[in-house]
């Protein structure tokens, strides 16, 4: 028996652009060569699955396969340029502006032990029923739980020891 997990994005639907999270069943791809990239692994993953490692046939091959996808995460080691906290830790860091795109831009934000858990809780079902969990799954927090950019900053400021610069937003 084997199980693979394999990991890709919230990025891989085709943008909607909709108020809602997209679902496991929702169309593929984009527009940007990223997303679009994310799109293709999907489908790429998704047709060897019911190719050659179908659920139906697990008692033949004993393979068991499923994707998962999160998104808007933070913490814990992303210091990449472009990403929010890190650019806003510099800013600080520096005394200078922080300067954001979007203040009012609202993400359902999730720190990544919570996508880590919910990875490892998957391949442990993955492996323990195989059938029943070898398919797409997305994790996300609750709607509820969305926040606009600047509450993430100023949850950021808050715990900032020195006076941390104001907002501006480019």
């Amino acid at each position: 028996m084997k199980s693979v997990l394999m990991i890709t994005s919230d990025k891989c639907y085709d943008n909607k652009a909709w108020h809602w999270g997209y679902r496991e069943n929702d169309a593929m791809g984009s527009f940007d060569p990223y997303s679009s990239s994310k799109g293709c692994a999907e489908l790429v993953i998704e047709a060897y699955r019911h190719s050659f490692f179908n659920p139906e046939q697990y008692a033949e091959h004993g393979v068991a396969i499923a994707t998962a996808r999160t998104g808007n995460v933070i913490g814990l080691g992303d210091w990449a340029k472009g990403r929010l906290i890190p650019d806003v830790i510099d800013a600080f860091i520096n005394r200078k502006p922080v300067i954001l795109r979007n203040l009012e831009s609202a993400r359902p934000w999730q720190h990544v032990l919570e996508s880590l858990g919910a990875y490892m809780l998957l391949a442990e079902r993955l492996f323990d029923g195989p059938v029943a969990y070898a398919e797409a799954w997305n994790f996300g927090p609750n709607k509820v739980d969305t926040r606009p950019t600047a509450w993430v900053v100023d949850l950021l400021a808050s715990y900032w020891k020195e006076d941390a610069s104001a907002l501006t937003s480019a």
